[in-house]
């Protein structure tokens, strides 16, 4: 990304216990090396186009199923990502993580599913804020996002009928 390599040093014979080093793919040199850094997923950039802002977020890295997230310039910790819905992820056509989860919000006597689809890019808008925003809280001074509130999901789809939870397609 941005012609950069993200990796976790081998540390003795422990294979990944090392630091998280970034270097510069064209020049070689190290760009940063962070300790506190943990194992990188995967990475993101934002492309936003609305009426009033045309391009693209700062690079983020992400730890596994967007735990924690990372400036890609920096190393730096930006925030924590909680509730992350489990499901069946798939990647959208502008790279975003699109998850569907088949969810029961009746109970186990009287069931009531939906099909219902997250999408990654909607943790930076909200209903009540302009979009591209990021709504976060605080707890224990680290700074968190909520993924498994309403406006992260696209949409939702009432199953009617259903008295189990439909089978997953293999």
């Amino acid at each position: 990304m941005y012609g950069r390599i993200y990796y976790k040093e081998p540390l003795s014979f422990t294979g990944t216990a090392g630091p998280t080093v970034c270097v510069d793919l064209r020049t070689g040199k190290e760009v940063w090396r962070r300790n506190d850094v943990p194992s990188i997923s995967f990475a993101m950039i934002r492309d936003l186009e609305t009426p009033n802002f045309h391009g693209v977020y700062p690079a983020l890295l992400f730890t596994s199923n967007f735990a924690r997230a990372f400036d890609a310039h920096t190393g730096e910790p930006l925030f924590n990502v909680t509730g992350v819905p489990s499901g069946t992820t798939v990647l959208g056509p502008q790279g975003e993580h699109l998850r569907y989860i088949f969810f029961n919000n009746g109970t186990t006597g009287s069931p009531d599913w939906y099909l219902c689809r997250w999408n990654s890019t909607r943790m930076w808008s909200t209903s009540s804020m302009g979009e591209g925003n990021i709504q976060t809280t605080t707890v224990n001074n680290v700074t968190a996002v909520r993924a498994n509130t309403g406006t992260r999901y696209d949409w939702n789809i009432r199953y009617h009928g259903a008295t189990t939870k439909p089978e997953t397609p293999q």
